[in-house]
């Protein structure tokens, strides 16, 4: 009896201790469980914004993320190709309206309108090159917008301010009111004299309009004999190898008779003794005995100027002014 009741004591504490045993097992399942849903359920925000942030860069379009069963829009500003181009021509297009505009200029003479020095760079702080005197002609070869020519003086290029200089265009048309002048100053012209084919060089209408023009504004004041003598040294470049073949021509080359221009502007009209003596030296008439140089030392104060006329031979010299070839 004894054995019986131990072993059936046995039995019981078996049974007990797998009771027990299986309810440790479930308490750490049901704990393990507990854990691991509070893990996810921390972590589960963060993996679904860092899930947002990949869509987002790898799309051009808004991203959408989920938190708490709503929805928030997040814009995202990745510019495409389209929007990269744009910019680039909008610099482009900004580039090209700073650029410098400039115009070359093509038989344009400019006349100072006073002392201006002739500069390196369009630039008032840039270094001289030259003092342009007053009434002093140049050749403008460029304009910019910014107020500065580009010009041509004694031989050396420069930069000049456009607001201190007359310019004349001798390519453009003129006008009507212009038109009409040159032909009232055409029948002026004086028919008496040889016929044309006798005169000591050719000449059109313009061309002794211009000569007479220089005469006057040179030697307006003077004697009969300085309006001659100008005349023929006019006369003389054209028939020499030296100069140009025409009256325009040298009337208008670079750095010599700047009087001309008295002849466009208009400041200047020639007497009625001046066209004559003008006729008479196209007629053949010169006491110049072939000058094609003159200066007034009175009104010349470069001293390097006037050896360089003194180193010539002298010709003959009228009311206060020296000739030479």
């Amino acid at each position: 009896m004894k054995q019986k009741k131990t072993v059936g004591s046995q039995k019981l504490s078996v049974r007990k201790a797998a009771t027990i045993l299986l309810g440790c097992v479930m308490a750490a399942a049901a704990f393990s469980s507990v854990c691991v849903f509070s893990f996810v359920g921390k972590n589960e925000p963060v993996q679904k914004e860092t899930k947002a942030a990949l869509i987002s860069t790898e799309t051009d379009s808004d991203a959408v993320t989920e938190r708490d069963g709503t929805f928030d829009t997040v814009e995202w500003r990745k510019a495409g190709i389209d929007e990269f181009e744009l910019t680039e021509v909008k610099k482009e297009t900004k580039a090209e309206t700073t650029t410098e505009k400039k115009t070359k200029l093509k038989n344009v003479k400019l006349v100072s309108d006073e002392t201006v020095i002739l500069r390196e760079d369009r630039s008032d702080d840039s270094e001289a090159v030259a003092a342009i005197g007053s009434g002093e002609a140049v050749d403008a070869l460029e304009s910019y917008d910014d107020g500065w020519y580009k010009v041509s003086y004694a031989g050396a290029k420069g930069y000049v301010r456009a607001e201190f200089f007359t310019s004349f265009d001798r390519s453009e048309k003129k006008t009507d009111a212009e038109n009409v002048k040159k032909a009232e100053a055409e029948q002026k012209e004086p028919e008496k004299g040889p016929e044309k084919s006798s005169y000591v060089v050719d000449f059109t209408p313009q061309e002794f309009e211009m000569l007479a023009a220089v005469i006057e504004h040179e030697v307006g004041n003077c004697s009969e004999q300085s309006k001659i003598a100008v005349a023929n040294v006019i006369l003389n470049r054209v028939r020499s190898d030296r100069f140009p073949d025409t009256i325009y021509e040298v009337l208008t080359e670079s750095d010599q008779f700047t009087a001309v221009f008295s002849y466009y502007d208009g400041s200047v009209t020639p007497s009625e003794n001046t066209r004559e003596c003008a006729l008479r030296a196209l007629s053949g008439e010169d006491n110049t005995n072939g000058a094609v140089y003159y200066y007034a030392p009175q009104y010349c104060s470069d001293p390097n100027t006037i050896s360089w006329f003194e180193s010539m031979t002298l010709c003959l010299e009228i009311d206060g002014q020296r000739y030479f070839k």
